[in-house]
């Protein structure tokens, strides 16, 4: 079944599994002296040159790479909730 939320329109270009995916983030995190104490992983954002590695199979690229082409070899879908077009 396709991704219909975080990992929409992408998928592992080795072995089209659909997730979990390994993504480098940007993330905002609130930090103390003795470390990190909270998150709000809804904030995080990727760009389409973040890593990405699938779990699956050890294929690993930027998310770019991980983005499922339409028939003309273009981007398909919108982008999903954390990918930012930077």
């Amino acid at each position: 079944m396709p991704n219909t939320n975080w990992l929409l329109g992408l998928a592992c270009p080795r072995c089209g599994s659909q997730g979990p995916l390994q993504i480098d983030t940007l993330l905002t995190l609130t930090v103390t002296d003795a470390g990190p104490v909270a998150f709000d992983a809804d904030n995080a954002a990727w760009t389409p040159h973040a890593g990405c590695i699938c779990p699956a199979c050890g294929q690993s690229g930027c998310v770019a790479d991980f983005t499922l082409k339409t028939r003309a070899g273009r981007p398909g879908g919108s982008l999903s909730p954390g990918v930012t077009d930077a």
